[in-house]
């Protein structure tokens, strides 16, 4: 079930401002029987509250945490990874909107076990995700992705995703 915080910005703000919530050392175990290591920004890019989401990533740019949009959990992924797989377009594009851009670059292009965050959304069916990461990076930046690690060449699905941006 979820946490009812996840839609009450009022108390979330409350816990943050008022009670000194330590929300950036604060793991989220075992949330939902995902695999541990998951901190606030997973959370929030899985659930899809946007307003909170914003609320959290103002913070993260007011005390330099971009640690937190960055991490992995133990799949590899980062909160990016989390949204373009569960399909949450709001918190995409609120990702984009809120971080400086080479952080948002830097999130969408690490690999998770080999796959960046366009190539999830496409494996998913979240076309719009691959739309909107289409148009953000020049095509370039994904060619060369398949050159970044040389011990695994490109897969047939990121060539067919390569082409679906041309």
């Amino acid at each position: 079930t979820q946490s009812t915080w996840v839609d009450n910005l009022p108390a979330v703000k409350l816990l943050i401002e008022e009670y000194n919530y330590d929300w950036i050392n604060d793991d989220i175990a075992s949330y939902e029987n995902e695999i541990m290591l998951w901190n606030i920004m997973h959370a929030l890019c899985r659930l899809g509250n946007t307003q909170i989401l914003q609320y959290f990533l103002q913070l993260v740019k007011q005390h330099d945490a971009y640690h937190l949009v960055e991490a992995i959990d133990g799949y590899e992924r980062n909160c990016a990874h989390v949204a373009c797989w569960c399909g949450n377009m709001d918190a995409v594009k609120a990702l984009e909107d809120r971080l400086p851009k080479e952080v948002f670059q830097r999130i969408m292009l690490r690999r998770m076990q080999g796959y960046n965050c366009l190539t999830l959304a496409r494996i998913k069916g979240h076309e719009e995700i691959v739309q909107l990461l289409c148009e953000y990076f020049d095509e370039n930046v994904f060619h060369t992705l398949g050159r970044l690690n040389s011990d695994r060449s490109k897969s047939v699905r990121e060539i067919k995703i390569l082409d679906n941006c041309r």
